[in-house]
């Protein structure tokens, strides 16, 4: 790192004068613009003053001073804010920091109980629900009413929040501004009518957060009977069409990646099946998913491949007690099956994709694993790897070497880290 010229030197001593006296800086545009707040003015001055981009520096200082102190600092603040501010106003505000805290947890309580009564009357006089009271999330409103600035200067109260949120723009036009059924030409029924409606609205959000479309049908995966019912898809799938197999039977051919380069990048060019983006992703519940059936297709896949070496007991992950009994399996071993043959014990990782997107990503135990049998021995390391995992018409299973192996590993390409992601493309 190069030393710090002069004029870092300033630039530095500046930025660290003006961050001390930040707070200092901030109370006194508070106390300015108290008396706006109070009179319900527009507070866009108060806003932009608060980014204390006005306070600029002297450029002369660099020419004409051999040294810059603190204190030169401090009184050009000053006379900047005289200029600006005017005279420097005496009231009485609570402490910014614990005020902004109690502030928006009222307005985050105000939100929840105002919203059925908001989007009841906006529901009984054809009005428009305004964006942030669509949201579920109550920050919504109450980020709207902070950045505006109406947190600053007093506690909020409950009956005050219909007016700031008049003044944030974020209330419904033409709603009078409070909350008062009688007031608003409201009653009970309508209100808890309004209740209901969003909490089958909210567990409508859940169930499609949850849902996956496997085969065309909607399958809920929070369904008591989710795993019984991809089971039987699944094994219709597999029955109804052979393909699916012949398809996994062809050995990839992946190209070889240039490594003395930076281990990671864009793409090194286009082979069939190799690199198209991330594609769409995936949900928590929806990997889940996605994970079950993959898994499920490999151990049929494995049975084909291994014939009887192949039995429920290879299955090691958790996913194998969502279709059989006794052991609940291991999602600590750094694999999903263990298929020993006389030949060798056969380590197999499953990964999926709604797509076909040329890429895997593996955990730090996953790779320990994968590199502690890189040379091809006694035990082998491989990756079953399962595109459009939930479109049975375009099912395989691609069948690839281990990505830490002596002799494989140039096959695959570093796009991600983490959990590394790897890329690798097809001939």
């Amino acid at each position: 790192v190069a030393r710090p010229t002069g004029l870092w030197n300033y630039v530095l001593l500046q930025a660290l004068t003006l961050n001390e006296m930040r707070s200092e800086v901030i109370e006194r545009l508070r106390r300015r613009y108290a008396a706006d707040f109070h009179n319900g003015l527009d507070l866009a001055a108060y806003l932009d003053h608060k980014t204390l981009d006005f306070l600029k520096f002297d450029p002369q200082w660099i020419l004409t001073r051999e040294t810059l102190e603190s204190e030169v600092v401090k009184v050009h603040v000053s006379r900047l804010l005289d200029e600006v501010l005017g005279e420097n106003q005496e009231v009485d505000l609570p402490a910014l920091d614990r005020m902004i805290e109690r502030n928006r947890k009222s307005v985050r309580k105000f939100v929840t109980d105002a919203t059925p009564v908001v989007r009841a009357w906006c529901h009984r006089n054809n009005a428009s629900v305004p964006g942030p009271w669509r949201n579920e999330d109550p920050q919504t409103v109450t980020r709207y009413l902070e950045n505006m600035g109406l947190l600053d200067f007093e506690p909020f109260i409950h009956e005050q929040g219909p007016n700031l949120c008049r003044r944030a723009g974020c209330w419904p036009s033409g709603m009078p501004e409070t909350l008062h059924y009688t007031r608003l030409g409201l009653d009970q029924t309508e209100v808890e009518e309004e209740k209901k409606r969003r909490e089958r609205e909210r567990e409508q959000r859940e169930i499609e957060r949850r849902q996956i479309d496997f085969a065309g049908r909607k399958l809920d995966t929070g369904d008591q009977s989710f795993a019984e019912t991809l089971r039987q898809l699944t094994e219709d799938s597999i029955t109804g069409d052979d393909t699916w197999f012949e398809r996994s039977r062809r050995r990839p051919r992946l190209n070889e990646f240039d490594t003395s380069g930076h281990p990671s990048g864009g793409s090194d060019g286009g082979g069939h099946g190799g690199a198209r983006g991330r594609g769409r992703q995936p949900t928590d519940v929806q990997r889940q998913a996605m994970g079950l059936a993959s898994e499920y297709l490999a151990f049929q896949y494995l049975r084909r491949r291994h014939g009887e070496f192949v039995d429920e007991t290879c299955w090691i992950s958790e996913n194998r007690a969502r279709f059989f009994g006794a052991d609940k399996g291991d999602d600590t071993a750094g694999y999903d099956f263990c298929v020993k043959t006389p030949q060798a014990e056969w380590l197999y990782e499953v990964k999926s994709s709604l797509e076909d997107t040329g890429e895997i990503e593996l955990t730090a135990n996953e790779l320990r694993i994968a590199g502690s049998v890189s040379k091809d021995g006694r035990r082998r390391y491989r990756i079953l790897y399962v595109p459009f995992v939930f479109s049975p018409d375009r099912w395989f299973v691609l069948e690839l070497p281990n990505p830490m192996g002596e002799a494989t590993r140039s096959r695959f390409k570093v796009v991600g880290r983490g959990s590394l992601r790897l890329r690798f493309e097809r001939r």
